[in-house]
């Protein structure tokens, strides 16, 4: 057994509280450091602001002679948060541990949660949608008693899509929006999607004809954060319309604007009822 003591002499940690200025000053030596990701500083920032971070063993890390080794967007997102926060700091002897910090696998919302990532996905590309930039294991908590969770669940457990063009996160969540909004039947729905998802041809309608052959041929690059995201949209289109009549899926400008409202009233009930 090795003792632990001993292997950390070389490392000192301690607990500081730092402020805007401070970081100011700490960000003032800190050459040779990787390049600043905005995004990133912008989503640490927001969680600052949301009252979600927390002390964490993970250190701002510093040589002996001042020089921050890692931290630079904990603390550029510190200032633009403008609060006073603690955090564990570790000051080493040896310059090149940089060359080894940050090797890890981060973990991932599912990870977090406990949820099959194809459960987290639908939801993550919902949330993306309105708005959040980086969703992170809290945002998926706040859905943790609404339908979208129930949807998302039902997809993976009773639909289970194995085929690629219908276990996409933006059709999967084409179903929990239609469902949820009460704009297209629960069984009817349910009944298509099994049938897509298993390719059961002998039980497509025209429509579901059309859906197949528009997700065979494919989209131009398909943007994982908006409400126009075609496997989306078209999902939707299908599931509200599977108890009509028609035979062909178009999509106007009028019903892209519309769907986007009706999304994002829904994800803010979803999560306002789950408060």
């Amino acid at each position: 057994m090795f003792n632990l003591k001993e292997k950390m002499d070389a490392i000192e940690y301690g607990i500081v509280s730092i402020t805007p200025g401070e970081a100011e000053k700490l960000l003032g030596n800190n050459p040779d450091n990787r390049r600043l990701r905005p995004s990133h500083i912008e989503h640490l920032k927001d969680q600052m602001l949301q009252g979600r971070w927390m002390l964490s063993p993970e250190p701002i890390v510093f040589a002996k002679s001042g020089k921050l080794i890692d931290g630079q967007h904990r603390l550029n997102a510190l200032i633009r948060a403008g609060m006073e926060l603690k955090f564990v700091r570790a000051v080493v002897d040896n310059e090149e541990v940089f060359k080894v910090l940050d090797q890890g696998i981060n973990r991932s919302n599912s990870d977090i949660t406990g949820l099959h990532r194809s459960i987290v996905g639908p939801m993550q590309y919902l949330l993306r949608c309105t708005g959040v930039t980086k969703p992170v294991a809290a945002d998926i908590e706040q859905y943790m008693g609404s339908p979208l969770l129930k949807y998302a669940k039902f997809i993976h457990e009773d639909i289970n899509p194995r085929d690629r063009r219908f276990k996409s996160m933006p059709f999967r969540a084409s179903f929990c929006i239609a469902v949820g909004s009460g704009k297209a039947d629960f069984d009817k729905c349910v009944e298509i999607y099994q049938n897509l998802a298993s390719l059961n041809f002998s039980k497509f309608n025209k429509m579901m004809t059309e859906i197949f052959h528009q997700f065979d041929e494919g989209f131009q690059k398909q943007d994982g954060r908006s409400f126009n995201n075609e496997f989306f949209t078209r999902g939707i289109y299908l599931f509200m319309n599977a108890k009509t009549n028609k035979k062909s899926i178009r999509i106007y400008d009028s019903f892209r604007k519309e769907l986007s409202l009706t999304s994002r009233a829904l994800m803010s009930e979803w999560k306002a009822d789950n408060k």
